[in-house]
């Protein structure tokens, strides 16, 4: 109930690498808070991770390889 989609997630990470590209073209590495769920842990952190807990990417994980391969 807290947090967003598995879509938004992903539009708010390609808007977020647009952003830093367009006003801070200087930023050399960016992190994501976590790569995957991890099994027991509450829902909402789990949503933060780029795959899911049975290592099955995530649309923001989709998302992110897509900006990347250009």
């Amino acid at each position: 109930s807290r947090g967003v989609t598995a879509a938004e997630q992903a539009a708010y990470l390609v808007r977020t690498f647009a952003m830093l590209k367009a006003r801070y073209p200087y930023v050399q590495k960016t992190y994501w808070y976590k790569d995957a769920s991890r099994h027991g842990e509450d829902p909402h952190q789990a949503g933060y991770g780029l795959l899911r807990t049975d290592l099955s990417p995530r649309p923001a994980y989709s998302a992110l390889r897509s900006l990347l391969v250009l």
